[in-house]
């Protein structure tokens, strides 16, 4: 069987992040010309689920003593986390100047200190159930693992969604035992160990056919609010879902292995994670899609070009900490 093919995956997601992140500057804006950042964001939407499902595909089947595995990600998540909640903390209290702001520790303790470092916590969360969804995942059926994620599905997106257009499909019985993220988690499992091989033009149509839906569905939502309405773009819409499943099902069975030029966006997708932020509004967003761009034609460009410089010095600042023996454990 073909090697599932992780670091392509893991460099789309990030990849996915940061034009998210990007386009998401001027969707807000809901003036003239958001259908460009509309559909940029539309687009990017399967960036966190690849994520989640990408950890369930490789940590899930491995055997191993929980006390092992907690030891392993210790430095690899606290290290990162502290760093970069700081540098974070710094950023705010004396760049973007909330003078009040505490530097105490609790606050790390309280919840991430910047809008992107909630993947970080969640993560943490997801890790520490790991020891128990690897019993599940070697032990139970295929049959079983199907009516855990149909429950999932139903639970987490058909019903919320559903009541979002006015159906309201809740029975009383609380299906929320699998939470969204984890339910990723164990979808990437499922997909992974069953490999399924549906051919590349019916996963690109899922793909396409699914983003379409996510956009019209913001667009007829938005227009209803008269402001930019993200309800359809949250993680576990449906159509998020399936445009996940299959964009994870290209990118993991692809025999099309990541360009050498383009390996440093995969090994250091953590620290692009946590570094692009300041870059896209320290750099792209100052000196390239600029507040005065949000609302133009010009954004059809700007956009993926302030993406391109984004991530070109955000993986060269991992790539330099990398080098540095006190800074290579951040990303």
């Amino acid at each position: 069987m073909q090697p599932l093919n992780a670091n392509l995956t893991r460099a789309i997601a990030i990849a996915l992040v940061v034009m998210l992140h990007m386009s998401a500057n001027s969707f807000a804006s809901y003036g003239e010309n958001w259908w460009i950042s509309l559909t940029y964001d539309s687009l990017t939407r399967a960036c966190v689920p690849l994520f989640f499902m990408l950890s369930g595909a490789l940590l899930l089947q491995k055997i191993e003593p929980a006390a092992i595995f907690y030891r392993k990600r210790v430095a690899k998540i606290l290290i990162p986390l502290i760093f970069w909640s700081y540098l974070y903390l710094l950023y705010r209290k004396y760049y973007v100047g909330e003078s009040e702001l505490s530097l105490s520790p609790l606050m790390l303790l309280n919840g991430p200190v910047y809008y992107h470092l909630w993947f970080l916590y969640s993560i943490i969360a997801v890790y520490l159930f790991i020891p128990m969804l690897r019993f599940y995942a070697i032990n139970a059926t295929n049959s079983v693992k199907l009516l855990v994620l149909a429950l999932w599905f139903v639970s987490q997106s058909i019903q919320p969604f559903a009541a979002i257009l006015g159906w309201n499909l809740y029975t009383g019985i609380d299906l929320g035992f699998v939470s969204r993220f984890f339910g990723f988690v164990l979808l990437g499992e499922y997909l992974a160990s069953n490999r399924y091989m549906l051919n590349k033009a019916t996963l690109l149509t899922i793909f396409t056919v699914s983003t379409l839906l996510t956009l019209i569905f913001t667009y007829h939502s938005s227009s209803q609010s008269g402001a930019a309405n993200e309800v359809w773009f949250q993680y576990h819409s449906p159509f998020v879902i399936t445009a996940a499943i299959a964009l994870f099902l290209l990118c993991m069975n692809a025999k099309t292995q990541l360009p050498a030029l383009f390996e440093p966006v995969s090994t250091y997708s953590f620290g692009i994670y946590f570094v692009h932020i300041i870059i896209m509004q320290q750099l792209s967003v100052r000196f390239i899609f600029k507040p005065e761009y949000f609302n133009s034609a010009l954004s059809i460009i700007l956009i993926p070009l302030a993406f391109c410089v984004s991530m070109l010095v955000s993986t060269l600042i991992c790539i330099a900490f990398s080098k540095i023996p006190g800074l290579r454990k951040t990303v």
